[in-house]
């Protein structure tokens, strides 16, 4: 996740309509490694969308739920560093899944811990898309276009 990378393809991109996905291809500045961008719009509420950072195509690196769906974390004895007091916490709020080892994305803190701002207006999902591309070190703009609905 902290390694820089850059779009694949310099192209626009159009923002996804409720229901479907984009997927953008990225590669580390050293091109060694790839990842995928991701957006997913939910079918039933145009507030409903998920951002997600995955490492060659399949691991889940980062995922940002916003407006749904809820998830609980593990109820462990030894939760993993950061997530001490997320331990067996269920989210109904927006949240962010981290890979954790040996867990995958099973965990996940409050989006606001992070910066990320509840979605109540179309707005908002440009606002957290810049910031999630920015948490996930994507340095060259991506050209992402159309309304938000």
């Amino acid at each position: 996740m902290a390694m820089d990378k850059v779009a694949m393809e310099v192209r626009q991109y159009h923002f996804p309509t409720p229901g479907k996905k984009l997927e953008i291809p990225l590669v580390s500045r050293d091109e060694k490694e790839r990842f995928t961008f991701s957006i997913y719009r939910g079918k039933r509420s145009v507030l409903k969308c998920t951002y997600q950072e995955l490492h060659g195509g399949q691991c889940v690196l980062v995922r940002l739920d916003l407006n749904g769906p809820k998830h609980t974390n593990p109820q462990v004895l030894l939760p993993p560093e950061g997530f001490d007091e997320y331990n067996g916490t269920e989210f109904t709020e927006s949240h962010l899944h981290l890979y954790v080892e040996g867990y995958d994305d099973k965990w996940a803190l409050p989006a606001s811990d992070k910066g990320f701002i509840e979605v109540s207006e179309m707005s908002h999902l440009s606002e957290n898309l810049m910031k999630f591309l920015d948490f996930c070190n994507v340095r060259a703009a991506l050209d992402i276009i159309g309304v938000l609905i």
